[in-house]
């Protein structure tokens, strides 16, 4: 795995489960090139899940942990806003929404999707194996490039909670 160029990252995402259902349909072509027989899986669990939405219960807890909640806006209740991070925060905090999926036990679907590599956004040991075993689905897409910028995504869909989480690596020019 490379190790990415810059540590920073601009990321953002929300709760509204109509922008959730919005961002599939505009990345998922990406997915099917990828792996169409992945993506075909995953558009098929999405169909047999049924409607999803978010709780406002579980919307908060979402925007309370998340690293810029103190800038995140009360008119959008679902808009976790935009900040640039390094992975020490937006790593806990994909942590923290898997555990919300496991804590919640309703039929999630679960993608992990990056630019370079998926794996490094992967849990490991027991969270990794309690999410295999419990998800209703989980697909992992990495596109394998080398060249900048980083991009990544987790993604997931639920009857109880539904979130697009999206980072974008700061090129050195953006930070200047």
């Amino acid at each position: 795995m490379s190790v990415p160029r810059s540590y920073n990252y601009y990321c953002s995402g929300s709760t509204d489960p109509q922008k959730v259902r919005e961002s599939f349909d505009r990345i998922s072509p990406i997915w099917k090139f990828i792996d169409p027989n992945e993506c075909n899986r995953l558009e098929e669990s999405r169909k047999a899940i049924g409607q999803t939405s978010t709780v406002s219960e579980l919307a908060e807890r979402v925007r309370s942990t998340w690293h810029a909640a103190d800038l995140l806006s009360e008119k959008d209740p679902y808009n976790l806003g935009m900040t640039v991070v390094t992975p020490r925060i937006y790593i806990p905090f994909v942590r923290f929404v898997e555990q919300l999926i496991l804590e919640a036990k309703p039929p999630a679907i679960l993608v992990y999707w990056s630019r370079h590599s998926a794996a490094r956004l992967l849990p490991v040991g027991p969270t990794y194996r309690k999410l295999m075993r419990d998800a209703f689905c989980i697909s992992i897409f990495s596109e394998e490039h080398e060249d900048p910028p980083d991009e990544w995504c987790i993604w997931t869909e639920s009857r109880d909670l539904c979130l697009i989480f999206y980072g974008q690596e700061v090129s050195n020019q953006d930070e200047r």
